[in-house]
């Protein structure tokens, strides 16, 4: 028993074709399935105006069901057409919904890097005061150096110019 990709129907394995690209060796799709999309191929597209002459229904060529003529437009059924009109909403909708999106995260970037330039200014300013403060340090303490020397009765420009 192996199950139609097509109309979901659990049939005998006789019933499938044969496909050597497939891993049991069988076509996915039943005979009839495949009988049918045929033929709807060959009425839909290499006769057309046997569709719409002296027959009451037509084969849809996108879901290859065969329908009233008052229920297609072109040559798709009324539940393909929506289908696709919904495809296409959703499609629109889905592409409005990623650009916001692209475009609050580029703000967000953008004010994130705002942000983190000044954070920078801020610990650079930091910094600089850090280096003022080590730098009067340093010089208080070689004054100091300075100072004890002289104390000591040594020059200090022997070792300071």
């Amino acid at each position: 028993m192996k199950r139609c990709c097509t109309c979901k129907q659990e049939k005998e394995e006789k019933n499938f074709g044969k496909l050597t690209k497939a891993k049991d060796g069988l076509n996915p799709i039943c005979k009839t399935c495949k009988n049918s999309k045929a033929l709807a191929k060959y009425y839909s597209v290499l006769k057309p105006n046997h569709l719409t002459v002296g027959t009451e229904n037509r084969i849809c060529v996108l879901c290859y069901k065969e329908s009233n003529k008052s229920q297609f437009i072109d040559r798709h059924c009324n539940e393909c057409v929506q289908r696709k009109k919904d495809i296409l909403a959703r499609k629109i909708e889905y592409s409005e919904r990623v650009s916001l999106a692209k475009c609050e995260k580029s703000l967000k970037k953008a004010l994130d890097q705002e942000k983190r330039a000044k954070l920078r200014i801020e610990f650079a300013k930091k910094r600089m005061n850090r280096a003022d403060d080590l730098l009067v340090v340093l010089q208080k303490t070689k004054l100091d150096r300075k100072l004890e020397l002289q104390r000591r009765g040594i020059d200090p420009t022997q070792y300071y110019a």
